[in-house]
């Protein structure tokens, strides 16, 4: 399991979890998730909203296999993914909204996650497919793998926490988000041009210059 972020938070939540489960489903867990990762930016829902999710079971493709399949989403945006069945798992963080949750309430969010590989890991080839069928129930198991581990509390202080004071902040939060997101696209894009324009400057034109015998003709010529 490769750590591919460096907040300190998530690393020593992980770890205190690893060091807490049966090391069965320990060994299993890492050797299931080929990584974890973090966005650092918040993602922008629809019209209105925000991406409100803490952390989710992914799938990490591996570069070169497979076509990819494109299909138009009720919102208008184009959704495209690979065809192959050949990816790994991966546990990816959302940072802006686990910074809202308390370090307990982090530990609920990773043994979470854990108890999805877990249960992936004996799902075996097609693991998300299979569990993308059945979400609730599968929402429903991992909780309850986890609680199995000894994480009952951290679990029910996340649902709590969610419900009674991240929910809020969102929603209150959701135009100064928005803003902040445009005004950080609009950052990258100069960044980009930017960028652009020192690799491959374009010559600028100069102005042709006017003879003396001319400008002193344009003056002495009647107006």
């Amino acid at each position: 399991m490769r750590m591919c972020t460096r907040s300190k938070r998530i690393v020593n939540a992980i770890d205190r979890v690893l060091r807490r489960l049966p090391r069965e489903d320990r060994e299993a867990v890492e050797r299931f998730v080929f990584r974890v990762t973090a966005v650092h930016a918040w993602t922008p829902v629809g019209v209105t909203g925000v991406d409100s999710t803490t952390a989710m079971l992914a799938r990490y493709w591996k570069a070169g296999d497979g076509g990819v399949k494109c299909e138009r989403k009720p919102t208008g945006a184009l959704h495209c993914e690979r065809t192959s069945d050949s990816y790994e798992a991966q546990v990816s963080f959302n940072l802006p909204v686990v910074r809202l949750f308390s370090d307990k309430a982090l530990l609920g969010i990773v043994a979470h996650e854990f108890a999805h590989a877990r249960i992936a890991a004996r799902l075996g080839q097609a693991w998300h497919e299979k569990m993308t069928v059945r979400a609730q129930t599968h929402e429903r198991a991992a909780d309850q793998l986890a609680a199995s581990w000894g994480f009952e509390k951290e679990i029910r202080l996340m649902r709590k926490e969610r419900a009674e004071k991240v929910s809020a902040i969102l929603y209150s939060r959701v135009h100064e988000i928005r803003l902040a997101r445009k005004a950080a696209i609009r950052k990258s894009v100069r960044r980009a041009r930017l960028l652009l324009d020192q690799q491959d400057p374009s010559p600028v034109p100069e102005t042709p210059r006017r003879s003396a015998a001319y400008r002193r003709s344009r003056a002495s010529s009647p107006r």
